[in-house]
């Protein structure tokens, strides 16, 4: 279950910054909702994920998935400055859902709290692996 877990967040962060540069493109933002583009890739490359790894047990471990986030994070921060990260990411969750009446820090807040217990879960989760192997 954690394989999974580990999978689908990864997976998570790569959408997000895929749909985050999507979202600079006034093009593609003009006729395709960018929201899909998040969704959709978050399910692609879940499936895509899990069926190239599915043999294997330990898919992504705490290191690698920090390592990831940060260069996610970082490639948003060139990209848009940290004021427009603010608001961008919330941008495409509303998009992509259609609520346009839920506030941007509502939205900022799930994210938040989806990032950071993600990746507190995935660290933890390779502790207790660490120590069980160490009994």
């Amino acid at each position: 279950m954690m394989k999974l877990f580990k999978i689908v967040y990864n997976s998570f962060i790569w959408a997000m910054t895929i749909a985050i540069l999507c979202f600079k493109s006034e093009w593609l933002q003009m006729r395709v909702n960018t929201g899909y583009i998040f969704g959709g890739l978050l399910i692609l490359s879940t499936v895509v994920i899990w069926f190239v790894f599915r043999k294997r047990e330990n898919v992504f471990n705490s290191l690698f998935t920090a390592g990831n986030l940060i260069v996610c994070s970082l490639i948003g921060f060139i990209m848009y400055g940290a004021e427009r990260m603010k608001v961008v990411p919330a941008a495409l969750i509303r998009e992509g859902i259609h609520q346009t009446r839920i506030p941007f820090s509502k939205i900022n807040l799930v994210l938040c709290i989806i990032t950071v217990a993600g990746i507190l879960m995935i660290g933890l989760s390779d502790i207790f692996k660490i120590r069980q192997a160490g009994k």
